[in-house]
């Protein structure tokens, strides 16, 4: 979480950040989600889908556990499409267990936008920063220099290789560790 931001709020912004990454990349822009694909898609790497194992050593999962997760997921996908964050249409002509059916995904409205913009650090911000810090070594011996300019710079091909939510809970995590 970003400093002074709400439990809520990282909620919001961890989905918000997903569906503009899906929109983004996805090939086909008029496919529709099915309900049952919205957490999977943003929000499926959650503990409650990590196994827990019984005293025999066996694994299981807390099933009960991951359809509330799944139902508070799709609930909160439909209350940012509702409070105007993220333009779609939802698709309730059949009633199932769900709010929705599927959800055709136009993108993120100038509301979610701004709302993620709020917490967000591009990732070029975050090169820079780097070469900031790359330029900060020039006072340590050569050798000691070189090494330094390594990691930032395989830093920097980390930080490109992944998505932008990525790379800022990286280095909140970064900040945090060396902060503590």
């Amino acid at each position: 979480m970003s400093p002074g931001e709400t439990p809520e709020e990282y909620r919001w912004r961890k989905m918000l950040h997903a569906v503009k990454e899906y929109c983004d990349n996805r090939i086909n822009p008029s496919e529709s989600l099915h309900y049952s694909e919205i957490d999977s898609m943003f929000g499926g790497e959650e503990e409650v889908y990590q196994p827990e194992f019984n005293s025999s050593g066996e694994a299981y999962y807390d099933a009960a556990g991951i359809l509330k997760h799944q139902m508070d997921q799709i609930n909160l996908f439909e209350q940012l499409v509702e409070e105007g964050y993220i333009r779609a249409q939802l698709d309730r002509s059949v009633a199932v267990r769900a709010p929705f059916l599927d959800a055709r995904i136009q993108g993120l409205t100038s509301r979610g936008n701004k709302f993620i913009s709020e917490f967000s650090q591009d990732k070029d911000e975050i090169i820079e920063k780097l070469d900031a810090i790359k330029e900060a070594l020039k006072d340590l011996k050569p050798e000691e220099k070189k090494k330094g300019e390594k990691v930032i710079e395989e830093v920097k091909v980390f930080i490109r290789s992944i998505s932008q939510y990525e790379a800022q809970e990286f280095v909140k995590l970064l900040v945090q560790t060396f902060t503590q």
